[in-house]
């Protein structure tokens, strides 16, 4: 939906920023393992000076399927823009292989090569993924989820990106409603103003 898209901007340009544009001493609180320098490519420069390019990879792995955004930022004099989301989706989704953890894992490979082929090698080792996994894994009983998460978190390996184990995990409501606020005030422009505005 029109909602979740700019759900997952925002959620991104969270990560993104988290992982990427904070200096490494908050790294501690926010993605603890992160030791990569941010996935950047040289675009063409303009009056405001350089132009640098970032990506960023999210899936959300709902309960009818999952969906990859591969977002593609520019940094351009410190402002943070948005300059291509590009998107694809699967179904069914990981709760659907709650008694085969395997294949639930081997069920987004089609999206982590659509990853691979939209990421430029140079800066695929350095670009952040995140899994954020909603409703359909929060359901599964005897701890089926973690069993998931834990060979998704294994599967991932095998693909050059940045991530950290925490990066793997399910959402909880606490945190779509935090992300949610994040989104609308990303979308707003209010992020990075000052607190009398």
């Amino acid at each position: 939906s029109r909602y979740r898209t700019k759900f997952l901007v925002g959620l991104a340009v969270v990560f993104f920023t988290a992982t990427c544009l904070l200096p490494k001493k908050f790294f501690g609180t926010i993605s603890p393992a992160y030791s990569g320098a941010p996935g950047k490519v040289k675009t063409a420069t303009d009056q405001t000076g350089s132009r640098d390019s970032s990506y960023a990879i999210v899936i959300d792995a709902g309960s009818t399927g999952s969906r990859i955004h591969i977002f593609r930022f520019l940094n351009v004099a410190g402002e943070l823009e948005l300059e291509f989301d590009e998107f694809d989706q699967l179904k069914p989704g990981l709760s659907s292989y709650a008694d085969k953890p395997e294949d639930a894992a081997k069920s987004l490979k089609p999206l982590l090569d659509k990853a691979l082929s939209t990421v430029p090698k140079s800066v695929s080792k350095s670009t952040p993924i995140m899994v954020g996994a909603t409703a359909g894994l929060r359901l599964l009983p005897d701890g089926k989820a973690d069993i998931i998460l834990d060979h998704v978190r294994n599967y991932l390996e095998k693909y050059p990106f940045s991530f950290t184990k925490n990066d793997v995990k399910i959402l909880s409501g606490q945190n779509e409603g935090a992300f949610s606020w994040l989104t609308l005030n990303y979308l707003l422009g209010n992020l990075g103003k000052p607190y009398d505005q």
